[in-house]
């Protein structure tokens, strides 16, 4: 009984110390992550000032300059792939982590309303397509309806492309028919 005693309480022992040495690196590692994101705020306050500035246009300029962007997408078009690099380099290396971060969120809302668009814009094509495939089954079943009443084919009927013919025949012929008419003016 003293060793099944000893037993438990060194097993007990060892328990705790390893309760308390997983505490200790869970505490150690939240420390280190909440330096990790102190520094990171460090770095986004480190500038106090605006990274922009704005020029203001004449009224006057305004007017004229209607097709501004116009003008400035052509421009950039006409840029060969290491210009177009530069620039970009150029602008990452002037744009601060703020402003990318913003741009990063634009272009994810952006990413996100399109592909929204996307889904409703299939859901609505799959919605039309059932629709007509029910119009055409509906018009099939109208077409052998009528054919049923009329005596022909409804296997037939329904099978077609194209409407049912039917020929009607005048009981008078053409003299008989005008004579009839002549009768009742």
């Amino acid at each position: 009984m003293a060793e099944r005693r000893k037993e438990e309480e060194e097993r007990r022992r060892q328990e705790e110390e390893e309760r308390k040495r997983k505490t200790e690196e869970e505490k150690r590692k939240k420390e280190e992550e909440k330096k990790k994101r102190q520094q990171m705020m460090a770095g986004l306050k480190v500038s106090t000032t605006p990274n922009f500035s704005i020029n203001k246009k004449e009224k006057s300029a305004e007017k004229f300059d209607k097709f501004g962007n116009i003008v400035k997408a052509k421009a950039e078009m006409g840029l060969t792939k290491e210009q177009q690099e530069e620039a970009k380099r150029k602008y990452l290396s002037e744009a601060s982590f703020q402003t990318l971060r913003a741009k990063v969120k634009d272009l994810h809302q952006r990413i996100c309303r399109l592909e929204a668009e996307k889904y409703d814009l299939e859901k609505r094509g799959e919605r039309q397509d059932y629709d007509l495939k029910e119009l055409n089954e509906r018009q099939r079943q109208i077409a052998r309806n009528k054919a049923m009443k009329k005596g022909l084919d409804p296997d037939e009927v329904a099978n077609s492309r194209h409407p049912v013919v039917l020929r009607f025949v005048d009981n008078f012929a053409y003299g008989q028919s005008s004579e009839r008419t002549d009768r009742t003016r």
